[in-house]
């Protein structure tokens, strides 16, 4: 008798279970909170890694200039870019409202990245004394200033590339 009850129980919860389940299923397929497709999640998924890459391309832009790698720096930018920007050491904020949005055909991209420059600028005009100051690590004017690149990205060959920078103090 025992077998009996316990197998009843079994089928009477595997019975529950899948009815359960199938309605369980429709309603989510009904309801507006529903699974997502496979083309959402791969949609959702190559915009995040556009948002990742662009994120990299900005930090390594910035390492490469910290670093005063031009030549590296170079290799960043599309074909024909234009850059307004002539400071010396940058550093990214991570900040809430650094924002990096692409369009919806995944081939541009514009970015607000705030940062922190220091910039050095020559004391003029030459003289003996200046090119004295030089020779011992000086000879410059040192600010620190915040600001913000608003910047455009253009995918070429499937890799993202810089195709305008453009730096404003706050």
């Amino acid at each position: 008798m025992r077998r009996a009850s316990v197998t009843g129980r079994r089928s009477f919860v595997r019975s529950v279970g899948a009815a359960l389940s199938a309605a369980t299923g429709s309603v989510l397929a009904a309801s507006p909170g529903a699974e997502p497709s496979d083309i959402d999640i791969r949609s959702r998924l190559a915009r995040l890694e556009d948002l990742d890459e662009i994120r990299r391309l900005h930090d390594t832009y910035v390492q490469h200039l910290n670093e005063g790698a031009q030549d590296d720096v170079v290799r960043l930018f599309a074909e024909g870019a234009h850059v307004e920007f002539s400071h010396t050491h940058v550093q990214t904020q991570p900040h809430p409202h650094n924002v990096i949005d692409v369009a919806s055909d995944g081939l541009t991209a514009s970015a607000r990245f705030r940062c922190t420059v220091h910039a050095e600028t020559d004391v003029g005009p030459d003289c003996p004394l200046v090119e004295m100051a030089r020779l011992q690590g000086g000879g410059v004017v040192r600010s620190v200033e915040t600001g913000v690149f608003e910047n455009t990205y253009v995918r070429e060959n499937e890799v993202w590339k810089i195709r305008r920078l453009s730096y404003r103090s706050l």
